[in-house]
């Protein structure tokens, strides 16, 4: 809220009209007021935010109705047409004129319009060794790699505030995902030791029979041999549900920029996330949504219009082969399987 908007709006425009040969027509003037927000330091310098800004001007024949109204609200309008001027308003933040207590409330203009997003931190794109304050949302994507198939495929998408833990969102996603054998109820694994020492070949067992004696192993008579429990609660940082050290771990550790892949695809080839009009989370939801279907269609797509190709080719070597002897391609079995389900 602002107090005495009308005396200040028309303190200034008197002013213009007593002296015409100072001033200048058809330039605004500005009433500005500190920013009110309670929720800023006592030692913050407050902002001066506009609420109107408007210009004299020479009326063109009768003025209109807006331009009667917003002199008489100001109440200037036998000063206006005693001289020939009209008043226009050029921009106004204001949403709500109280007439009787001289006062006005104004939608400040620096708020952003949507107020669900946050202020984030991301890597500056011109500087990676720097961090960079960006505004909005952040969609986290979980993407499925099929190293076999050579295909990347968004499998869950999660969207929060930019300043939201990003790191937690793995456990929504997951929850989205069928499980892949890990303990999800008791949230554990099973490690055995399916008596490997049994298999060893007689240097590795004379090697570990220096420090252990296998006859007395009491574990020796199970069927799995050692094994043991392992909570991720108790070691959270070096439990993880797919085991750290295993081929698959390595795998997807080094498939770790397909989370890139997936970023760019959507802000830069399918453009959906690329700066769009958003004016809260509902529809921030809706739009990383769509974006994440947008990159399973594009990449589903293409995934087949390649096979498509492979095995044009394919039939072609096929039927000429008695006539050039041209070896025929072999076609992983994996491949062939997923383009009959397809």
């Amino acid at each position: 809220e602002v107090k005495e908007i009308f005396n200040r709006v028309k303190s200034q425009i008197m002013y213009r009209l007593n002296n015409l040969n100072k001033v200048q027509l058809n330039k605004e003037f500005r009433i500005k007021t500190e920013c009110p927000s309670e929720l800023l330091p006592d030692k913050v310098k407050r902002a001066k935010i506009e609420v109107i800004a408007l210009k004299l001007a020479l009326a063109e024949g009768t003025p209109t109705l807006e331009q009667k109204n917003t002199a008489i609200l100001f109440g200037v309008q036998k000063e206006l047409e005693k001289h020939g001027l009209c008043l226009k308003i050029i921009r106004s933040n204001i949403a709500v004129f109280n007439t009787c207590e001289q006062t006005a409330t104004f939608s400040c203009p620096r708020i952003p319009k949507d107020t669900d997003a946050k202020i984030g931190v991301r890597r500056d794109p011109q500087n990676a060794k720097k961090k960079q304050k960006i505004f909005g949302c952040n969609a986290v994507i979980s993407t499925s790699v099929e190293l076999d198939l050579k295909l990347e495929l968004p499998v869950a998408v999660t969207n929060i505030a930019g300043n939201g833990d990003e790191g937690s969102m793995l456990i929504v996603n997951k929850e989205q995902i069928k499980p892949n054998g890990f303990d999800s109820k008791n949230q554990c694994h099973t490690f055995c030791c399916f008596k490997q020492c049994l298999k060893m070949k007689v240097p590795g067992i004379n090697n570990l029979q220096k420090n252990y004696d296998i006859g007395a192993c009491p574990y020796i008579e199970n069927r799995n041999g050692y094994s043991k429990h392992m909570y991720i609660k108790h070691q959270p940082r070096m439990q993880n549900e797919i085991p750290r050290g295993t081929k698959r771990y390595n795998d997807l550790k080094q498939s770790r920029s397909a989370s890139e892949r997936a970023n760019s695809t959507i802000k830069e080839d399918v453009k959906v996330i690329d700066k769009p009009i958003v004016y809260n989370k509902s529809r921030a939801d809706i739009i990383v949504q769509i974006a994440a279907i947008a990159l399973l269609m594009h990449r589903s797509m293409a995934f087949i219009v390649k096979s498509t190709i492979f095995f044009l080719k394919h039939s072609v070597f096929n039927t000429h082969e008695t006539m050039n002897k041209t070896i025929r391609p072999k076609t992983p079995t994996s491949t062939r399987s997923q383009i009959q389900l397809e």
